[in-house]
């Protein structure tokens, strides 16, 4: 585990998110996103059900749960779902999550498949093991590339820049509503919004982004409203450089509510889509 690099973790818990098994199901991706938050911080042991409850599935101080079952539900969907993820999408990730039963804290482990191609090819004729050897060198290149920040960060600009100055806090809402927009649309390489949402708070500038969030530009949402017209404006931004690429806006676009944020979200991402791909 302390070999391995947090943001080639956090690398991997996005394609986890973004797979067919979790992109529908917010719960098991907060869920992931907060366990391997605690365990990379080193605070495994602070890892409990109720901990979880509170944090995780937003109950209250009353919170009991050998009464409410919520975790241990919710912990037996996630290690079905990641068994699916490494049984089909995710079958040649080079790193593996498990939950060991009985508890909630994360196990993440790089696979051994390595080791076991090189115990095969001791025997084979030294030209097929030297066209082997480069085959994989070059796979392991392509892997530590691949490690180099891609991604893009929904978030609202107020967690971006840290500067509320009038900004409506609906963005967090309409943040939460494209990420999921853009992710059904097939959009390439988007961070997952748990994890943008846990680890926002470490941001100090946009240049953070690519230690913090892996991603190479952000997507920074602000809602201005008065008395009669309500703005929604999306900001495409280079994370390396601060320069902004491009801007959408919805104006008279209510953001009030789940539904109408959503459809906010559908309008930006319609206006994007060209400049995402």
């Amino acid at each position: 585990m302390s070999e391995l690099a947090p943001e080639i973790v956090w690398a991997h818990v996005n394609r986890i998110s973004q797979s067919r098994m979790f992109v529908d199901s917010e719960r098991l991706r907060r869920f992931l996103a907060f366990t391997v938050e605690s365990k990379l911080r080193g605070d495994a042991s602070d890892i409990k059900e109720y901990a979880i409850g509170r944090q995780v599935f937003d109950r209250d101080r009353a919170y009991d749960p050998r009464v409410d079952p919520i975790v241990r539900v919710e912990a037996r969907r996630l290690r079905t779902k990641l068994e699916e993820y490494y049984s089909g999408p995710g079958s040649g990730e080079s790193l593996r999550i498990d939950y060991p039963r009985g508890s909630y804290v994360p196990e993440i482990s790089a696979k051994a498949s390595a080791h076991r191609l090189s115990y095969r090819i001791l025997f084979l004729p030294p030209a097929i093991v030297a066209a082997i050897a480069v085959g994989f060198l070059g796979v392991r290149t392509g892997a530590l590339n691949s490690s180099k920040p891609t991604l893009l960060a929904v978030m609202p600009a107020q967690w971006l820049f840290h500067q509320d100055d009038g900004l409506d806090p609906s963005a967090v809402g309409i943040s939460e509503q494209l990420n999921v927009e853009l992710a059904h649309r097939g959009a390439p390489n988007i961070a997952g919004w748990p994890i943008v949402q846990s680890r926002h708070h470490s941001i100090g500038d946009i240049r953070d982004l690519p230690r913090i969030l892996s991603a190479s530009r952000a997507l920074a949402i602000s809602v201005r409203r008065d008395e009669d017209t309500t703005i929604v404006t999306a900001f495409l931004i280079d994370a390396t450089t601060g320069r902004k690429l491009r801007a959408a806006e919805v104006i008279d676009g209510r953001a009030d509510t789940i539904w109408t944020q959503r459809i906010v979200a559908r309008e930006l991402a319609e206006q994007l889509r060209r400049y995402l791909h």
